[in-house]
């Protein structure tokens, strides 16, 4: 398959993001903050399918999606964050704020992993409420953003091994299951 026909079939976008634990002073180990990777990449996305991925179930039982992708500097337990829909940020917000204003919620719901992406920066949340075009989170926000920011709603997934594929770095083949923000 050429490179053009491959790029072809990448019809999703996702983020992928980094797990950055610092450990409390009681050396506890607190939730990963989720750190922004790579934004904007173009992968493939489906069902993991029994007749076609029987060795991947295998190796990995928890599979539930297969992702393909041009070669990136993904890992195994990074998060890849497939953009649903996105809104831009109405008015800029500070570091530790529980809420974002934005352009337009109607796409956003309670529930929701959504991703925050700044001047090459970015972070992962959960909607907590929406009130108006008011966006409340579940965690307050670890850094701040400007107006006109992205506001994106995601589906998650945690990549559980990467494969080069047809070798030499053409694709890689991501092996993923569903998890929240």
């Amino acid at each position: 398959m050429s490179d053009a026909t491959f790029r072809g079939l990448l019809i999703h976008t996702a983020h992928i993001f980094r797990a950055s634990v610092i450990p409390g002073i009681d050396l506890s180990l607190p939730t990963p903050a989720w750190q922004l990777v790579t934004t904007g990449i173009a992968v493939r996305l489906r069902p993991i399918l029994a007749e076609m991925d029987a060795t991947l179930m295998g190796k990995f039982p928890e599979v539930e999606v297969v992702g393909y992708c041009e070669p990136q500097d993904i890992r195994p337990v990074d998060r890849l964050c497939r953009i649903m829909s996105s809104t831009t940020l109405a008015v800029g917000a500070e570091a530790g704020e529980m809420s974002v204003e934005v352009e337009d919620a109607v796409q956003i719901a309670v529930g929701d992993s959504v991703s925050l992406i700044g001047a090459e920066e970015g972070e992962l949340a959960v909607v907590a409420g929406v009130e108006d075009n008011t966006v409340i989170l579940n965690t307050p926000l670890r850094r701040s953003y400007s107006e006109g920011d992205e506001l994106g709603v995601v589906e998650c997934y945690e990549v559980l091994g990467v494969l080069d594929e047809s070798g030499v770095g053409h694709h890689q083949k991501l092996v993923l299951k569903r998890t929240q923000a």
